[in-house]
């Protein structure tokens, strides 16, 4: 009975989402390309598009302004957040393409040997490892919609397979397939764990509780022990209706009676150890304490939408009654789903420069109002928002690499600003008198100023919107004595085009992934930390930030030193990856592509969200206009239970 009062103490309306209509009419013309990726793939995912970044502000320069900082604690500080607060949420259905099967074929390491074919993919674990090595840990969560009607098998699927797919219902561009997980993906995931500290968020299948399925999470709990964060109850309740996997009267209190349900079994399962770490309500659009609200955007329109500071807190200040009311029964608040958009996000902004400063400052703004992490979500080869892409099948044999998307360079920022220490709080500063183009954050390790994270959201080649910021810590300002360092560090997030509208590559203190199809999980490069001189009588450490990029300063010489452990950046050698990728879906790609994203052939859409997506082909109706719901920063916030 604990259990369940604990569950029902949750917030319901956990999501604040506004659904908007996205229209692709054109494209900005004679938009420059920035990469050079291979033309092998029609998905979606490789066919860049251009938006015409909005104009910068009417001004002939931006004068420096001061950021105050003091040595102690500022009122207000977030709690405290581990390194890995930006984590990654990968749809089930392609979680085999991104980890791999249970491989590595090392006796210390593996857990269930498998015949020579399977391999963990080592691009995989490099990028896991770029994050431990700046985080000291990973968070990954695997599920979605696909893990609603998932069919565990225990003993292992046939043929050594770890994922298959088969359509169980009337097809259609939007009838999520039943996934069928072989235990060797757990094996897998327990396998990346032991190299890399990796802990993951699963769920367990929901769509019918009056024969519920436990198997995964019993296998879960043996293999993952401690590395299993948490088992989600319920994916996206809310669209239940509209999936067919409910009456079209589910409501709130079925969904509750469904989890008590759930709860029950879970509580008298022997196989399960821990038994309180059920993870609800998980919700997408309808079940929330707000309207939503329908805007029709064309693409430049869409993009507007994510310039700016004012456009985060926006979209953040809709969770934070909902996060004080978790801490008020002392239980973190997840956002287990969250991207740029929902239904695998816009052409020419999920993909572009914008996405990486949006995602920088959206997550940094979720740790300032106490949520514990954000899950950056993962769908298959035609969702635009990826963080990281293995290459399709046939690029893959012929050699291509992975792509890595603007938000896994947000994520590296994250975690070395707030180190590995799992002591870090967050700030918001509001900066040149809260300046929408500009966003600045501070960040405290152990109780001490460490890091500050500065953004310039506007696109000019001029240089008239480059701003300085004059960082002052005590001093006059607070009629304390100066207490600047003698010198700051400061590493740079940069892209070659000088543009919001770019794609990749993009630099990290001059290290990048490279253009589409061509990285291995390393980055490549010498890194660049700058050094810059503060000026002891005026107290001033100036650090100039060009339009567009982010700047990640380290206020002293251990912040810098500590924001990478050299001992875990050997790559993984990605010589063992096989060229032979076996595609085991039994249905057409055209009806599901790759769940959770653009559909790859012929522009079809489908998503495994489809009360979100709206994912209807229109075009015979609209005669060339495609039209598609989507949902500015749709995300699922989970809760974990105590």
């Amino acid at each position: 009975m604990r259990a369940i009062l604990s569950f029902l103490l949750f917030p319901i309306f956990v999501v604040h989402a506004s659904v908007t209509i996205y229209t692709q009419v054109t494209f900005a013309p004679g938009a420059p390309s920035t990469s050079s990726a291979p033309l092998v793939t029609q998905a979606a995912h490789y066919d860049l598009a251009f938006a015409q970044p909005p104009a910068p502000p009417a001004t002939t320069g931006i004068p420096p302004f001061v950021v105050q900082l003091q040595s102690a604690p500022l009122p207000g500080l977030s709690k405290q957040h581990t390194g890995c607060h930006m984590g990654f949420s990968i749809e089930l259905s392609v979680a085999d393409q991104v980890v791999g099967k249970n491989g590595i074929h090392l006796d210390a390491l593996v857990l269930k040997k498998k015949e020579s074919r399977s391999a963990i993919n080592p691009q995989f674990l490099n990028l896991m490892q770029n994050i431990k090595a700046r985080a000291g840990e990973v968070k990954v969560r695997v599920g979605g919609n696909t893990q609603e009607k998932a069919v565990f098998f225990p003993e292992g699927l046939p043929g050594g397979l770890t994922i298959t797919k088969q359509q169980t219902g009337a097809g259609g561009l939007t009838d999520t397939p039943t996934i069928n997980v072989g235990i060797d993906l757990i094996y897998a995931l327990a396998n990346v764990s032991a190299l890399t500290n990796t802990y993951y968020f699963l769920g367990l299948p929901f769509n019918d509780t009056s024969n519920p399925r436990l198997e995964i999470g019993e296998a879960c709990d043996s293999i993952l022990g401690d590395h299993l964060l948490g088992l989600q109850l319920g994916n996206e309740p809310d669209l239940y209706a509209l999936h067919g996997l409910r009456p079209s009267d589910y409501n709130v209190s079925n969904y509750i009676s469904d989890i008590q349900i759930m709860l029950n079994a879970v509580n008298g399962d022997s196989k399960m150890s821990n038994k309180t770490n059920m993870m609800g309500p998980s919700v997408c659009c309808l079940w929330t304490s707000q309207q939503a609200s329908g805007q029709i955007f064309t693409i430049d329109e869409a993009f507007d939408q994510y310039v700016g500071h004012q456009t985060v807190t926006d979209a953040v200040s809709g969770y934070i009654s909902d996060v004080q009311l978790a801490e008020q029964n002392g239980k973190p608040y997840v956002m287990l789903e969250t991207n740029t958009a929902s239904c695998a996000g816009f052409w020419g902004t999920s993909d572009a420069f914008i996405a990486a400063l949006w995602g920088l400052d959206y997550d940094l703004n979720m740790a300032s109002i106490n949520a514990s992490a954000a899950m950056f979500h993962l769908g298959g080869q035609s969702a635009l928002y990826n963080p990281f892409t293995p290459p399709p099948g046939a690029a893959a044999k012929k050699g291509y690499q992975w792509t890595i998307g603007p938000m896994y360079y947000a994520a590296l920022i994250v975690a070395e600003a707030f180190g590995s220490s799992s002591t870090a709080q967050v700030a918001d500063l509001f900066i040149n008198n809260n300046n929408t183009n500009m966003a600045g954050y501070v960040i405290y390790q152990n109780g001490k100023l460490a890091t500050v994270v500065l953004i310039n959201y506007a696109t000019d080649p001029t240089g008239a919107s480059d701003f300085t910021a004059q960082l002052a810590i005590d001093g006059s300002g607070l009629n304390l004595p100066n207490a600047s360092p003698p010198n700051i560090f400061v590493r740079r997030l940069t892209t070659p085009g000088n543009s919001t509208a770019d794609h990749v590559p993009f630099y990290y203190a001059n290290q990048t992934f490279g253009p589409p199809l061509t990285s291995n999980g390393i980055l490549q490069g010498d890194q660049v930390t700058e050094t810059i001189s503060c000026d002891a009588t005026t107290n001033l450490c100036p650090v100039t930030v060009k339009a567009p990029s982010a700047a990640l300063v380290f206020l002293n010489p251990q912040a810098e030193a500590d924001s990478i452990n050299t001992a875990d950046t050997t790559p993984f050698p990605t010589t063992v990856t096989t060229l032979s990728f076996k595609n085991t879906a039994t249905i057409n790609p055209a009806v599901l592509a790759t769940s959770n994203g653009y559909g790859g052939l012929n522009n079809q859409i489908g998503s495994t969200s489809f009360g979100s997506s709206g994912a209807v082909d229109l075009r015979g109706s609209l005669s060339g206009v495609l039209t598609v719901i989507c949902l500015l920063a749709g995300a699922s916030a989970v809760l974990r239970m105590l």
